[in-house]
């Protein structure tokens, strides 16, 4: 899988959407998430937060839904199953299924491999200006925080996680990359998989292993 001219490593490219799909699954249709947002995809957000649905609603618009004959969803419709989603609450305690009784339209596989294409280069793009020598990280330690980015947007605040990524102190990032999880427990595996890669990004540095190459799934510290 290319997404184009950026800083990522091919092999990170590659290997996202395998690393991501056990821990969002791969949803056609608008779902609400635990924190009840309007989510499609692999666990793509469209819904602004701003508690104005006519805002909030905008970035699902853009995306190529179709009816269930394949043809493309019109604005009005991609509008309303945005609504009637949003407007389920209790949604967000039932699942990604429990919502496609409330919605025709979806995502084909291919708009739902453009979306996350599209998400994963935007994040590609804003952690390359955060991190001046991006580019140059282990491919391990790029998945590690492209996952981060993907759970919690690029401009997470994580203070002494930033520290240690900047001094290249990987083993430092594995224990300062925790994502929060109260009332979230489906984050914890993703948890897990970031400090596996953290740490396998310390390795390749103190060993000079390739850095093109990602390690991951293997746990290079249990391994040795």
């Amino acid at each position: 899988m290319q997404v184009g001219a950026v800083p990522m490593r091919t092999s990170v490219a590659n290997a996202f959407v395998p690393f991501t799909v056990p821990l969002e699954w791969v949803v056609p249709w608008m779902y609400l998430d635990i924190k009840g947002l309007v989510t499609v995809g692999i666990g793509n957000l469209i819904d602004g937060m701003s508690g104005n649905d006519e805002r909030d609603l905008v970035p699902a618009l853009v995306l190529p839904f179709v009816r269930s004959d394949g043809s493309p969803a019109t604005s009005t419709e991609i509008a309303s199953a945005w609504r009637a989603v949003k407007s389920h609450k209790e949604l967000a305690k039932q699942g990604y299924k429990a919502a496609e009784k409330f919605t025709s339209i979806r995502l084909t596989d291919d708009g739902i491999r453009q979306v996350v294409l599209g998400k994963l280069a935007q994040n590609d793009k804003a952690l390359s200006a955060r991190y001046t020598d991006w580019a140059s990280w282990p491919a391990d330690a790029q998945l590690g925080v492209l996952s981060m980015a993907w759970a919690m947007g690029p401009a997470f605040k994580f203070p002494r996680f930033d520290a240690a990524v900047r001094s290249l102190d990987f083993i430092g990032a594995a224990s300062e990359c925790t994502i929060n999880e109260s009332g979230n427990p489906g984050v914890k595996p993703r948890n897990v998989r970031n400090r596996v890669l953290f740490r396998n990004a310390a390795r390749v540095i103190s060993e000079r292993l390739d850095p093109d190459t990602l390690y991951w799934p293997t746990d290079l510290s249990a391994a040795a």
